[in-house]
């Protein structure tokens, strides 16, 4: 009998215990997101938005054979979720690290796209020099940039695109923060894998202050994980701004998601979906990297999405209005739907959520279509490209001082126009399938763009009522 006994423990140990280089993924639940994410001050909007979760365990002879026998449950390598040297108890510690952190982004992407005031800014420095440039190297390492030719240096192209602007050997007065002090450098750019660049590799630190919104959780003790950060950013969203998002759909989704609102892979994809189709949700937010993975699940509308802009833009416009609108855009204008903007313009008092918006004024559904580019850094010219239309570009920029405007047609000849006023937005438009131009001044006036074989003319309109 005590044989008998060491036996059983002996396999049970095994079956239990005994470490696998796997992981046994599961699908568990979609949680009712009016019950978890709480913003002081504001109630949800009507509408069911949930967030999914998996069970994730560690591989073990015992998890490994029910995996096999148990439908949606799936075997994957270990490293697909934690590296190798890692413990069963630090991938679990590392997991609500990772929530936390999607917790604060969420709260971060959600303000900014309101349009919260509250500091938020990118500091660009010089992490390494690059070999490649043997002489005339004006940076250090660990210089902060300020500016380049009178440009702040806010964007992680400025400093790139200011270098192609002019050939190699070129001048360009360069300020930068070195050693606490600013300093004022007289830099030339070098022909380097046959480009003109400065031959620096940039590191970015970020500047977040107090945010102005106060956002709790109720969290059920077996979610965790970055994955939540989309759907926490959605859910902020749409309470802040009490938009429905949802035209009465059940909207479940995943994403892990970063501080500028890019959405990234999670795990579990396949797994995720099946818990959203038990709660009866329809359509489903995926990462565009997880997409091939469940995008041919029965019963299921699976919107694929790099950014939070672009969910937004997708469950405004796609979702329930109008289900062509992004292909149109894309093939009017060249711009894919992924980069418009969400903005925050105002139309009688009302919010507009989203850079596109569907305004009829008497014209059928979805025929007058807006979209706004917001000029907030006047360092950084705003562009709006055209692909079936005389005019091939628009570019909003300041030219010695003075808004101007830029025009360039389909044989490549530019005009410009100094505006007497300083717009808030470019605006791309177009009525049909006629595309066009217009500049948007606070709080509700446009310019409308003219151009033909006289340059640019502008229209002033009055104030919409």
């Amino acid at each position: 009998m005590l044989i008998r006994a060491l036996i059983i423990v002996l396999v049970v140990a095994i079956l239990g215990f005994w470490p696998l280089p796997y992981y046994v993924v599961g699908p568990w639940a979609a949680e009712d997101l009016d019950h978890v994410v709480h913003v002081a001050g504001a109630s949800p909007p009507p509408g069911a938005m949930y967030d999914t979760t998996i069970i994730p365990l560690p591989g073990r002879p015992a998890t490994v054979i029910a995996a096999k026998l148990l439908p949606g449950v799936e075997i994957l390598p270990r490293t697909e979720l934690a590296p190798s040297n890692m413990s069963d108890f630090e991938v679990i510690r590392a997991s609500y690290a990772s929530q936390e952190e999607g917790k604060q982004s969420a709260a971060i992407v959600a303000a900014h796209a309101v349009g919260l005031p509250f500091e938020f800014k990118h500091i660009y420095s010089i992490a390494r020099l690059n070999p490649l440039r043997t002489s005339g190297q004006c940076f250090r390492p660990g210089d902060r940039l300020v500016s380049v030719d009178g440009t702040p240096i806010d964007a992680l192209g400025i400093l790139v695109g200011a270098a192609q602007s002019k050939p190699a050997g070129s001048h360009f007065d360069v300020r930068v923060v070195r050693g606490g002090k600013q300093a004022r450098l007289r830099c030339t750019t070098a022909l380097i894998q046959k480009r003109p660049r400065f031959g620096v590799v940039l590191g970015v630190n970020e500047i977040i202050g107090p945010l102005p919104i106060e956002v709790t959780y109720t969290l059920p003790w077996y979610q965790s994980g970055g994955s939540s950060g989309l759907m926490f950013a959605l859910q902020i969203y749409r309470t802040l701004t009490h938009v429905d998002l949802t035209h009465g759909l059940g909207v479940a989704g995943t994403g892990v998601i970063d501080n500028d609102g890019n959405v990234g892979p999670i795990v579990g994809a396949r797994q995720k979906v099946i818990a959203a189709k038990r709660k009866g949700a329809s359509v489903f937010l995926v990462p565009a990297q997880n997409y091939d993975e469940v995008r041919d699940t029965p019963g299921m509308r699976v919107i694929p999405v790099s950014n939070f802009n672009e969910a937004v833009n997708w469950l405004s416009w796609r979702l329930g209005s109008c289900p062509k609108a992004a292909d149109d855009i894309t093939s009017l204008t060249g711009i894919a739907f992924a980069d418009l903007p969400i903005g925050d313009a105002e139309l009688n008092g009302t919010k507009l959520p989203a850079g596109i918006l569907r305004l009829d004024y008497g014209h059928a559904a979805c025929n007058l279509i807006r979209f706004w580019y917001f000029w907030r850094d006047r360092g950084v010219p705003l562009r709006v490209h055209f692909v079936k239309s005389t005019m091939r570009q628009a570019t909003l920029s300041m030219m010695h001082g003075r808004p101007t405007l830029i025009i360039t047609d389909t044989r490549g000849r530019a005009y410009s126009k100094a505006l007497p006023r300083l717009p808030d937005a470019l605006v791309g438009y177009f009525i049909s399938n006629r595309p066009g131009i217009a500049l948007w001044t606070s709080p509700h006036t446009y310019d409308y763009v003219g151009f033909g074989a006289q340059g640019i003319t502008l229209w002033h309109a009055q104030p919409t009522q």
